[in-house]
């Protein structure tokens, strides 16, 4: 499981009740009337394979996945093939696998697609979504039984490169809080999910900064996540300073630290990438006549990048 995520890096120091009713005997000729049988309000609807999704909540899916031309969309749950097929009709993706374990509903969905004229556009696959290579997807859509959601979540983590995005018909996954959410009808309670995937940079990464030619300061930056929620420290010259400001949207990394030295604020943004185990990208540091732009590589420690 991914811990939170602590970053530091350049730091100025770098720089200088309702019961049922219940019969009982009275006496004489007295008579209890039973309760009438209080109105049940229907349950939420439960989505799950089998279950055909409404225009309206295809449309707003598909929306909220934000398909396009270059994307291999995989669906998980076939329902009746609508998903698939509204996304090869209007979004037009380089590839959609529909993966389900009911041969009837993947038979049912085939025809579907053969009818609507995108039976050659949609691979249809009989199988446990748990035991499929999902990992050439660029984006997941879900539409699984609830008590799924933890087995799927791992499955996701384990399989999906940062950045692939993530939709959800119902289905939340745990303490993985999702990116965004939205309601599609009030009546039902039906909410759709949309995450990211996070990359990994639990860690120290160490680096060094040239603040002048031929003049290099080393520091540690220390990660720790939760998913997608970050928490870090940079680390110079033994002092750690914490990093308030950290964002991880797939493998892109931003933060920013503010310090006030000597009545002169300065504020460095770092804006880059991970890859694998190694950080790159830009760090701006804004300090009036001093603000400069430096390119950061930091490298994550020997020792944690083999665990």
């Amino acid at each position: 499981m991914w811990k939170t995520v602590s970053f530091g890096i350049l730091s100025v120091a770098s720089l200088g009740v309702i019961l049922p009713g219940i019969w009982v005997s009275l006496p004489g000729n007295a008579q209890l009337t039973p309760p009438p049988s209080p109105e049940v309000s229907p349950s939420p609807v439960k989505p799950d394979s089998s279950s055909p999704m409404s225009e309206r909540v295809v449309t707003s899916l598909l929306k909220l996945a934000e398909v396009s031309q270059d994307d291999v969309l995989y669906i998980l749950g076939s329902g009746d093939g609508q998903l698939a097929i509204a996304a090869a009709q209007t979004y037009k993706p380089k590839r959609i696998v529909v993966i389900d374990p009911n041969s009837e509903l993947i038979q049912q969905s085939q025809a579907n697609a053969q009818e609507a004229g995108f039976g050659d556009r949609i691979q249809f696959l009989q199988q446990e979504p748990l035991q499929s290579n999902l990992r050439e997807a660029t984006v997941v859509a879900i539409s699984l039984p609830t008590e799924k959601g933890q087995q799927i979540r791992s499955k996701l983590l384990a399989d999906l490169k940062p950045g692939t995005r993530i939709v959800s018909h119902g289905m939340p996954m745990g303490d993985w809080k999702p990116d965004k959410s939205i309601s599609v009808s009030r009546s039902s309670q039906q909410n759709l999910y949309h995450w990211i995937v996070p990359a990994n940079i639990e860690g120290d990464w160490q680096g060094s900064l040239e603040y002048a030619p031929g003049r290099r300061h080393p520091y540690t930056l220390r990660f720790s996540q939760q998913f997608q929620k970050v928490k870090g420290d940079v680390i110079v010259d033994g002092q750690k300073y914490n990093i308030p400001k950290i964002a991880l949207t797939g493998d892109r990394l931003t933060f920013s630290r503010t310090e006030n030295i000597q009545g002169q604020t300065m504020t460095a943004v770092f804006n880059g990438r991970v890859q694998g185990n190694t950080l790159k990208g830009i760090a701006e540091l804004d300090a009036g006549i001093l603000s400069r732009k430096f390119p950061v590589i930091a490298k994550r420690s020997t020792r944690q990048a083999a665990q």
